[in-house]
């Protein structure tokens, strides 16, 4: 038989006609295994280079959306502390900006330690190794810059979601506080308490950071005798769900505050701004937190994660760029809106 194997291109045509059997009774089976092996170690290491060369362009593209956020916030918190400034004989409007100058100078701070974590403070992209075999923390040889270890880049992702959550105690709250306050100004019909909200949404920080971080969102712990208990991930579901219910009551109180009718009285002027449709719009925002965070638990749940293994970096940098996007919208927008109104007020 005439086989002709020079379209494989590599070492198994030697393989392949390396076989030969007297009776060739098994010659064709052992032919079709041969032919359907995986490719050399050469072709394996130029796909494991391209795809670590893809990689390192999606965490090129995430530094640059976290410089910008970081650039965004701090523009909107100058720019707040300029609305504060400018008049205090308004001083439910100065607070307002003042509230909304500590909103984004708190997430600039925050994405500044995010930017130096994904750095790893050398201003180089890491990547994650695709062999995990090698153990050190760097390779200077790489083509596509300095990579990490899959244990490295697993603790790299907990601490930048420590910092966005420590970011998020603080701002959270504050942001209900100034929705609040403009549902107040708007002279909305019984308008949501601004404490209840803001202790409300400390809770669901709370509730978010046990299931992040004490229960590694529902990834399977290996046990001392080495099993794999699935118990933290019923209880990381819980804790998800518990700090999604709180999170939706608060989000339920403002949509509905921002759909009542607005008292008249007398004290009002014809000046009085309405401002229910833009709480609206940034109440509606920030439903796409919670969404997030979901996507992240199922992806964690139907894929088998354990504990200390990293998400791919296409996820990574997915989760980065959503959160950074609906930052620079729920901080740095509120903080333009309410300094507008405040100037031209």
């Amino acid at each position: 038989m005439n086989w002709n194997l020079a379209a494989l291109g590599d070492e198994r045509v030697t393989r392949v006609m390396s076989v030969n059997h007297p009776n060739g009774a098994n010659a064709p089976h052992e032919l079709k295994a041969l032919i359907s092996t995986p490719p050399a170690s050469s072709f394996g290491s130029k796909v494991n280079e391209v795809r670590d060369q893809l990689a390192a362009q999606r965490a090129s593209f995430n530094i640059f959306v976290i410089r910008l956020t970081l650039a965004i916030l701090l523009a909107a918190a100058l720019f707040s502390a300029f609305g504060a400034l400018s008049d205090f004989s308004k001083a439910r409007q100065v607070l307002s900006c003042a509230l909304s100058c500590t909103v984004c100078f708190t997430a600039a701070m925050h994405y500044a330690g995010i930017l130096s974590l994904r750095l790893n403070e050398s201003n180089a992209v890491f990547v994650i190794m695709h062999n995990p075999s090698i153990k050190t923390s760097s390779d200077k040889s790489s083509s596509s810059g300095l990579t990490l270890t899959a244990d490295d880049a697993f603790l790299q992702d907990e601490n930048v979601d420590l910092l966005r959550h420590s970011d998020w105690l603080i701002t959270l709250p504050l942001l209900g506080v100034e929705l609040c306050n403009l549902l107040s100004d708007s002279n909305v019909a019984s308008p949501p308490s601004a404490a209840q909200t803001a202790i409300l949404l400390v809770l669901v920080i709370v509730f978010g950071v046990i299931y992040r971080f004490p229960l590694k969102e529902g990834r399977l712990i290996a046990q001392r005798d080495g099993s794999l208990s699935g118990v933290n991930r019923v209880m990381a579901i819980v804790s998800w769900l518990v700090a999604g219910g709180l999170f939706a009551w608060v989000v339920v109180e403002l949509l509905i505050a921002s759909a009542r009718g607005v008292e008249t009285t007398s004290a009002s002027s014809e000046t009085d701004a309405d401002h229910r449709t833009a709480v609206l719009c940034f109440v509606l925002v920030w439903i796409l937190y919670p969404v997030i965070s979901l996507v992240s638990l199922v992806m964690i749940v139907l894929n088998n994660y354990r504990d200390r293994m990293p998400l791919s970096t296409e996820w990574v940098v997915l989760k980065d760029t959503g959160y950074a996007v609906l930052d620079v919208v729920s901080k740095a927008g509120l903080a333009l809106y309410i300094t507008l109104y405040t100037m031209s007020r």
